[in-house]
């Protein structure tokens, strides 16, 4: 240990490290200069996603202005009797020139009046076919025209007869709404009857010279022909999305193919197909997007549809920004426009981020200097701390050597020094842990207590006033404190809490402080190791150096009031009731049978899955007026020798025998087991009952409860 005189105090080692650390005001200078430019990117970043979602608002303009400048020449056509005369085959040429002319769209059709439905069909390979539909009075027969030949496998070009409310034109939405508004017709975002896929329909009526609605002119466009012209709208490195209130995608950039907007789902057994929702692609940069914007709105900022939404994913930054279509385009939907920070400003961020390097290489050179300086103060303050952090667990190990300069520290850890041998001390009286959860928790020791279910042990040595007058008074302590630390080890080890010692016996019990389960299960297992132990002692010694102690134990389980009970300035954590009484009861039965372990109809209900007994009596033990069921519990489950378990159940038959008053067979069975053990004292009292009873019979109530004269 340093001289206390060479030691500096704790305020020269804090003057030192403030010091230190106005170092760190360079890091600031540097943070404002890195926000700068930060917010440089974030202009840039702004400025490209207004470009690209300009640019996809031109080309929805696109779309609609050609579909609907389509569809009015087709309606002028029409109106003008062009159609009325032309063969299938020609009205095919027709229609098909409408899709070979525009790309972008997948159907093109016709349905009249009277149900005839006429369409032009853009294949998945970009081929095209047609199909004529028609009815009468019962069917629908529909034909197929294909540029491929491959597509008759799914699209029969036999004429073939359907179900006439298969399909029905005059049904559509795209119909209906068209004939209602009497004008062009936007459909919203929808899965296709033809072939599952999702899209959006113009629709526009067709009237006579008297102006009554001969039919309706349609024209499809898929999903993924939109993310087509998204794809090619894309600027840099952005990426673009349209969705629509409901959160259903009409686009997106870097999808390729109508396959991956549709979504199946088995409903009720049959097979549903919905547009592609954003709930659908979760781990995805739009699905991020989407969930900020939808955030920022329910925070109240309405201006989020203007600003940017700055987010990070995946670990890499994103600006975002999301805004309806205009007005003149005939959907309520939302374009969002995302671009990555990183890809496109790397160079400029690069130069940004080398320039920040420098920078920190400086705040960090005076960083280490103050951590210098802070570690000689803060190490040994860290190892005192961690020392007592261990007295949380009651841990009451030697402090270690900790050197320090700080002559306030020095006095701590002496202090704590002394501290932790007045508390090693003071564990030797009370419950471990007990006090490792009142320091645990903070609390503090006040009277006071809770009903709960625990099972409580009592044990006692056989003989013990005896075997005391044998030995020399120092003697008796040595082999007395030798066999409370044994069965005490096994004790607390097996989560009991000791409650006391009082003279020889030792009364513990299970299931507080702290709740376990099984507290029935880990009482009896405690009770048979400490059993155990005695055997082994006794063969070790034969009683010559030590003596082998031999024990009764009495376990039961019950409601009992647990707590801390006494006066303001001195108490025990004990538990009282009628269930701790009892449980003494039991152990001084084992005076009567000659038996080691005995175990109430509680504690065996609560523990009989994992323990060996054999039923002892139905007694009234002295003090109480009800009779209790008691075991001698012989072993752990799966534990008993193959002859034990035998004379267990021999036991157990003669014993129900017993009480079913059959006690000439009962006296058979106890006879049988004290030819095998005459030493079994249970069975010479039982056999000796039975020959009472068959002298002289009990009453008729009689139940078989046996009323013990004394503890």
């Amino acid at each position: 240990m340093l001289d206390k005189r060479f030691k500096l105090s704790f305020r020269v080692n804090i003057l030192i490290l403030m010091v230190s650390l106005i170092l760190l005001c360079g890091g600031v200078v540097t943070v404002v200069a890195y926000s700068g430019g930060k917010k440089s990117v974030q202009f840039m970043a702004e400025q490209l996603i207004a470009k690209h979602k300009d640019g996809i608002v031109v080309n929805a303009l696109q779309y609609v202005q050609k579909a609907e400048g389509t569809l009015s020449v087709y309606q002028d056509m029409e109106a003008a009797g062009v159609f009325q005369n032309l063969s299938i085959v020609d009205r095919k040429l027709y229609f098909t020139k409408a899709l070979r002319n525009s790309p972008e769209f997948s159907n093109f059709y016709y349905g009249d009046e009277n149900g005839t439905f006429l369409m032009a069909k853009r294949m998945p390979d970009n081929s095209l076919s047609f199909c004529f539909l028609f009815r009468d009075e019962i069917n629908a027969y529909s034909s197929w025209f294909h540029e491929e030949a491959k597509w008759g496998v799914k699209y029969p070009t036999d004429q073939t007869i359907i179900e006439a409310k298969a399909f029905d034109p005059r049904d559509r939405p795209w119909y209906l709404d068209s004939v209602m508004k009497g004008s062009i017709t936007w459909s919203d975002l929808y899965i296709f009857s033809s072939d599952g896929q999702p899209g959006i329909t113009c629709s526009i009526p067709t009237f006579d010279s008297s102006g009554r609605v001969t039919g309706v002119l349609g024209i499809d466009i898929n999903v993924a022909s939109l993310s087509e012209f998204m794809n090619r709208s894309s600027v840099l490195d952005s990426h673009a999305m349209i969705i629509t209130e409901d959160g259903n995608i009409v686009g997106m950039t870097g999808k390729r193919g109508s396959n991956v907007f549709a979504v199946t789902e088995n409903i009720s057994g049959k097979n549903q197909t919905r547009p592609l929702n954003i709930n659908d692609i979760q781990h995805n940069v739009f699905a991020k997007t989407w969930s900020s914007f939808l955030n920022a709105q329910s925070e109240g900022d309405t201006t989020v549809q203007q600003a940017a939404l700055d987010f990070n994913f995946l670990g890499e930054s994103y600006l975002a920004a999301v805004a309806p279509l205009p007005k003149d385009i005939p959907w309520k939907w939302d374009v969002a426009v995302v671009v990555n920070q990183d890809a496109f400003m790397g160079e400029a961020r690069r130069t940004a981020m080398f320039t920040l390097g420098i920078s920190l290489i400086l705040v960090l050179t005076a960083v280490l200097a103050a951590l210098f300086f802070s570690s000689k103060i803060s190490k040994p303050i860290r190892q005192l701390s961690g020392s007592m952090g261990r007295i949380k667990d009651f841990d009451l190990e030697a402090v270690p050597p900790i050197q320090t300069m700080v002559k306030e520290v020095d006095e701590m850890i002496e202090n704590y020094g002394q501290m932790v041998s007045g508390l090693r001390s003071f564990k030797k009286y009370v419950p471990a842990n007990l006090v490792k959860r009142l320091i645990t928790m903070g609390e503090e020791a006040t009277i006071g207590g809770q009903t709960r279910e625990l099972t409580v042990f009592f044990s006692d040595i056989a003989d013990f006033t005896r075997l005391s007058e044998s030995m020399q008074p120092q003697e008796l302590v040595g082999h007395l404190s030798d066999y409370l630390s044994e069965f005490s080890q096994v004790i607390t080890a097996r989560k009991g809490t000791i409650d006391k010692y009082i003279g020889d016996s030792i009364m513990a019990f299970w299931g507080a402080p702290e709740s376990i389960p099984n507290h029935a299960e880990l009482a009896c297992r405690a009770a048979i190791e400490c059993r155990n132990l005695l055997r082994e002692r006794a063969q070790s010694t034969n009683g010559k150096t030590r003596p082998a102690f031999p024990t009764r134990m009495g376990i039961n389980t019950g409601e009992v009031t647990v707590g801390n009970i006494g006066s303001d300035d001195r108490m025990d954590y004990t538990v009282i009731g009628d269930n701790v009484n009892l449980a003494s009861r039991l152990e001084g039965l084992n005076k009567y049978y000659d038996t080691g372990i005995i175990i109430s109809e509680s504690t065996y209900q609560a523990a009989k899955a994992s323990i060996e007994v054999r039923p002892l009596d139905y007694v009234i033990v002295k003090g109480r007026t009800q009779p209790v069921r008691v075991y001698e519990l012989l072993a752990m489950q799966g534990e008993l020798g193959a002859n034990e378990a035998r004379l267990a159940t021999l036991f157990g038959e003669g014993f129900n025998l017993y009480l079913q008053r059959q006690f000439a067979d009962a006296q058979k069975c106890f006879a049988e087991i004290y030819q095998t053990n005459k030493t079994d004292k249970p069975a010479i009292i039982y056999h000796n009952r039975c020959r009472t009873f068959l002298e002289t019979p009990p009453p008729q109530d009689w139940n078989g409860t046996f009323q013990m004269k004394s503890k």
